[in-house]
């Protein structure tokens, strides 16, 4: 979720430079929807832990989405995603690459977490 909590900061709002996303989760709140629903999770309280951290911290998860914070983003942007994530969609970040105009790696077989160790993640860039 690193990708939300940048997109959603006021550093990126100053920072122009290079920016490589790895394996990014575009979209907070669908994930967590999804588990909610896949784990059986009583989808009440999901919607009053969504209301209490509106009424605490003055954010509403809905809105954390990254997507649209990128597109917009100034500096060179990088996104290294693989086909067989689980977690992270890749339409996701393919989508990202065609309206930011950010360079998509794709890789395959690595999945979400392998990707991180994979040695040849920094040839790739």
């Amino acid at each position: 979720m690193g990708a939300s909590v940048i997109a959603n900061s006021e550093w990126i709002k100053q920072y122009g430079n290079n920016l490589i996303l790895i394996a990014p989760l575009l979209e907070t709140y669908d994930l967590l929807q999804s588990t909610v629903e896949n784990m059986g999770f009583d989808q009440v309280l999901f919607e009053r832990i969504i209301a209490e951290v509106l009424a605490t911290d003055e954010m509403y998860v809905p809105e954390l989405g990254a997507n649209d914070h990128f597109i917009n983003f100034t500096g060179n942007l990088k996104i290294i995603h693989d086909t067989t994530d689980k977690f992270a969609p890749l339409e996701q970040s393919k989508i990202l690459a065609k309206q930011s105009g950010a360079e998509l790696y794709i890789t395959d077989n690595l999945g979400h977490s392998k990707i991180l160790r994979s040695g040849n993640l920094l040839k790739m860039i």
